[in-house]
């Protein structure tokens, strides 16, 4: 029943993984033990790595809708006190050179 056991997770770990069954299959328990512990250890490395490019992605994305939010308020402050021109294309200069480079976080 162990074979058979092993068989059938074999069969269900690589059918939801959608690997593939390939042209070198495991022949006995062993071999399909092994693979199956591979197969977890490929699941979680996959789910760690989309997970953290999902969260990059998240965060550039946030750090440019803090720029537009800021670069609203200032535009809104500039307007409201009249502030020269001269001054105000200093100051988007500004915001846009602190977008564009960043001060590295620790």
């Amino acid at each position: 029943w162990t074979h058979q056991y092993s068989v059938s997770l074999y069969w269900a770990i690589m059918t939801m993984q959608t690997t593939g069954y390939g042209d070198i299959v495991p022949l006995n328990t062993w071999e399909m033990s092994f693979v199956i512990l591979a197969l977890f250890e490929a699941g979680f490395a996959f789910t760690y790595f989309v997970g953290n490019i999902a969260e990059l992605v998240q965060r550039t994305d946030l750090r440019l809708m803090k720029f537009q939010d800021a670069s609203a308020t200032w535009e809104n402050f500039i307007h409201k006190e009249g502030v020269s021109p001269l001054v105000a294309e200093r100051l988007r200069s500004f915001l846009l050179y602190r977008y564009k480079h960043p001060v590295a976080q620790l």
